[in-house]
């Protein structure tokens, strides 16, 4: 029966040309240094109202760790929990949010999440619902579609002592040369 409900709700948003509630990124794509630190926003957009919800969050390890979470307090104002962070998994499980009176409709900040860029590379920023706490309206449930990002960190560039080193190299050969002439 639940099955029956889902079909005819994602065929009623199809057919109305409503957009479905999404969960996902901002920015959707990081661009990164090695060894820096930054934050990206998880955004609920096109919701209807809702009393809240949760996510769990996927990386690869070896290219970014999560340092913080941080539930948007002005938005969420119930109950809160900022998850269990695994870094050596590669995962941020258990993000849980909620609203007594409820939030919405429409879009908002659901919670930051802040990162380290510990190695160069790519790696995708996958989110997932949160099964103990899915997203709900009065009791009845959401079903958001959950959006992937990325970080891209940057390899390590030359330290300005190295660029030195390789100028006083070139200018000392410069000298040898006009010697020789």
């Amino acid at each position: 029966m639940k099955s029956i409900v889902s079909m005819i709700t994602v065929l009623f948003l199809w057919t109305t040309g409503a957009q479905a509630a999404t969960i996902g990124f901002d920015p959707i794509s990081s661009n990164v240094s090695l060894g820096s630190g930054f934050s990206v926003n998880v955004v609920g957009t096109s919701f209807p109202q809702t009393q809240g919800g949760g996510f769990n969050l996927y990386f690869n390890s070896s290219i970014v760790n999560v340092t913080s979470v941080s539930i948007n307090a002005t938005v969420w104002n119930f109950v809160n929990g900022t998850g269990a962070i695994n870094n050596p998994a590669g995962s941020l499980t258990s993000v849980f949010m909620s609203a007594f009176p409820g939030v919405g409709p429409g879009s908002f900040t659901v919670a930051t999440i802040n990162l380290l860029a510990v190695g160069s590379g790519s790696t995708p920023l996958t989110l997932t619902e949160y099964a103990l706490n899915p997203w709900a309206s009065d009791g009845n449930p959401i079903y958001p579609l959950f959006n992937a990002g990325s970080v891209n960190v940057a390899a390590a560039i030359p330290e300005p002592a190295s660029i030195l080193l390789i100028g006083t190299g070139l200018a000392g050969m410069l000298v040898l040369v006009r010697r020789k002439k």
